[in-house]
């Protein structure tokens, strides 16, 4: 786990501090009142294999790359990290020269970069069978000495096949070739041998998501905000469009929750700009509310749950009954008399007391003084924009492959 530390000399440097943690942070992963759980679980049921720090499809052969071409090296596990992060740094200004821009990791940072794309993107590489050695990215640098001495000793049959049941390999043995000078001159454009490989791999290892159906639409260009503004939703399964109506359901439900919290931070803090904006906000949320009342009194909750267990979310106890707490009074009081509502301002304040104990901003004057102004107010997409972003990269290589021939 990594952490920032700092010498508490003075409030100025305290928030100079967390304006540098801030930088790292994505406004949907902030979680204030602790449902993250619940919209990572329909995340990944919907777009399998993303993560809010992704940033562009092509990252998942940049990396594979880097690491197969030390195992051909026969780099030792003592030295694997750090050839490798040389690697990725020089990669960081290969695209750089290359006159890219969107979605380079590292354009800023450059050589201080902490977190490495291999971090940001390894576990999405083994959720999408790219890679295949099983474990953490540590354990694979530990592992290398030995699966070298393996592979040279292993047994073979007169065809040349495996004797044994030695893995051979740690990535996908049909992975594509890298160009022969990626490492100087690459670039964030999928060529088109590589947008079909992993769009077959998005196929394979999630068949029934809405992912799928993104790398499968050659009009698809990511013009929507929602997954439930996908302009092909009518003809998705049934079951897929269930999903995606809970995912709807409780994204919009449960905004009105940070909303309030983050009203009720302004009121404390007599922040009379912020005191209009967020009650401009919390309006604004109201109509939308209004404007789907019918669907949102015929919601099974029930049905909700079982969608989010299924999909292997691990909701504590605690949590499910803030949920169903929240959704309740919406239900009793309608959003208008939610947002005045002393019972929900208190829900609201005994869910953060239960997080975060005396460092609750709502008791904590000093924790208050750390407020931005907003803090986990943007609308669950679950990780929408991501998969729009690596779904499109795939699309536009295809295209290329098209314009060939």
């Amino acid at each position: 786990m990594s952490s920032f530390s700092w010498l508490d000399f003075s409030e100025h440097d305290r928030r100079r501090a967390l304006d540098v943690i801030e930088l790292f942070r994505e406004r949907e992963t902030v979680d204030e009142l602790g449902v993250g759980a619940i919209r990572d679980a329909i995340a990944e049921l919907l777009l399998p294999g993303t993560s809010v720090i992704h940033t562009r499809a092509r990252y998942f052969f940049f990396i594979p790359w880097i690491y197969q071409r030390l195992e051909k090296k026969k780099t030792p596990s003592e030295k694997i990290a750090v050839e490798a992060r040389k690697a990725e740094l020089a990669l960081v200004e290969s695209l750089i020269a290359a006159g890219e821009t969107e979605g380079v990791i590292g354009r800023v940072a450059r050589s201080k970069l902490r977190i490495l794309p291999s971090a940001i993107y390894w576990s999405a590489l083994h959720r999408l069978g790219l890679r295949t050695f099983p474990g953490t990215r540590d354990q694979y640098h530990r592992s290398l000495n030995r699966f070298y001495a393996r592979s040279s000793n292993v047994l073979r049959n007169d065809d040349g096949e495996l004797a044994s049941r030695f893995r051979g390999w740690n990535w996908h043995p049909r992975l594509p070739a890298p160009p022969s000078d990626f490492s100087r001159t690459a670039t964030l454009q999928l060529r088109p041998e590589e947008a079909e490989f992993l769009r077959e791999r998005i196929l394979y290892s999630a068949p029934q998501s809405l992912y799928r159906h993104l790398v499968e639409d050659s009009g698809f260009r990511g013009e929507e905000a929602f997954p439930w503004e996908y302009a092909r939703l009518g003809e998705l399964g049934s079951e897929l469009r269930e999903q995606i109506a809970h995912a709807r359901n409780f994204s919009e439900a449960i905004r009105g929750a940070p909303l309030l919290y983050n009203l009720m931070l302004a009121e404390l803090c007599d922040r009379e700009t912020a005191i209009a904006d967020y009650r401009a906000r919390l309006k604004e949320w109201k109509g939308e509310i209004d404007s789907r009342e019918g669907e949102l009194a015929r919601w099974n909750h029930n049905r909700f749950w079982q969608i989010v267990t299924a999909a292997g979310g691990r909701v504590s106890h605690a949590t499910r009954s803030f949920v169903e707490s929240w959704l309740a009074l919406l239900k009793e009081r309608s959003a208008t008399n939610l947002i005045k509502s002393a019972e929900a301002r208190s829900l609201i304040h005994e869910r953060e007391r239960q997080l975060k104990r005396g460092q609750a901003r709502l008791d904590n004057q000093r924790a208050r003084e750390l407020w931005r102004g907003d803090s986990g107010t943007a609308q669950m997409t679950y990780r929408w924009e991501i998969a729009s972003r690596t779904a499109i990269d795939i699309l536009d290589g295809l295209s290329r492959a098209r314009a060939r021939a």
